[in-house]
């Protein structure tokens, strides 16, 4: 039972203030990788994630060759090797900001396909 005087805190408000780390979460993303990479070759999926400041975002987002741009010298984040660099770390094509981003795989809430994704053609 929670006293009257007790603040309880989100993990988001935790990182704000410095209190929590964020590579000390974990979610359970971080031994599903590969599903949710499958996922978003196959498709668009909608992200939910805590950003290092504590901030949650939600993202819609892919890695289908169709969907993201072709790799250039001009943008390393579309080079696969760059983006593999760090392991806690996906790189993934926003479709609605039309730009590489990544997220923590701890800090992924949820995830959802959106098979339908309405507008598709205005965003690639």
């Amino acid at each position: 039972m929670i006293e009257d005087n007790t603040v309880v805190k989100s993990v988001g408000e935790m990182i704000k203030e410095g209190s929590m780390n964020p590579r000390d979460i974990h979610s359970e993303w971080e031994n599903n990788k590969d599903a949710l990479i499958a996922q978003l070759q196959e498709g668009i999926v909608e992200v939910t994630f805590l950003k290092v400041n504590g901030d949650e975002r939600v993202m819609t987002c892919t890695l289908h060759e169709d969907l993201k741009p072709a790799p250039t010298k001009k943008d390393p984040l579309s080079l696969e090797k760059v983006r593999k660099v760090n392991e806690e770390v996906l790189s993934v094509w926003d479709v609605k900001a039309k730009g590489w981003r990544s997220f923590r795989w701890g800090l992924i809430s949820a995830v959802s396909e959106t098979p339908n994704y309405a507008g598709l053609g205005a965003l690639v």
